[in-house]
């Protein structure tokens, strides 16, 4: 978990601005790595306990994100492993968290999101809702 948790780190920061870019020389035809201005993470934490784990940073540009992992007993299934058997457990696993910026054109985002038995859920000012569906009568057959 400590391994995901600092790949998403890592990969949060380079896609939002990056501490180095890739170009294509021209001249040469070949890739160049070229530096650019380094963004420092202003603050940082971790949690991780027995059965839950808590990230959440803040980078100096002001692109924050946090996600937390909770087993949660009582809420299983059954999911096939690697192998095609089918494993039965009591508990699954909910995963929620929050990230934010400023859009280029200096609108604040803000998307929260939870992925669990459900799937995956966003929500933000920003996204679109799909238009509410109409109500099924009782009395409709099929």
């Amino acid at each position: 978990m400590k391994t995901f948790s600092l790949a998403l780190l890592v990969a949060a920061c380079a896609v939002a601005h990056g501490s180095t870019s890739f170009r294509m020389d021209p001249s040469s035809r070949q890739a160049t790595l070229r530096e650019q201005e380094r963004i420092p993470i202003v603050r940082f934490s971790q949690d991780i306990s027995e059965g839950s784990d808590a990230v959440s940073f803040e980078a100096g540009n002001g692109i924050i994100l946090d996600h937390s992992t909770q087993v949660v007993s009582g809420r299983g299934g059954a999911y096939e492993d690697g192998d095609g058997k089918m494993i039965k457990t009591d508990s699954s696993i909910v995963k929620t968290g929050s990230y934010q910026y400023t859009s280029p054109e200096g609108l604040p985002i803000l998307v929260k999101w939870v992925a669990d038995e459900n799937g995956f859920r966003a929500e933000g000012s920003h996204l679109p809702v799909a238009p509410a569906l109409p109500a099924v009568s009782a009395s409709a057959q099929y």
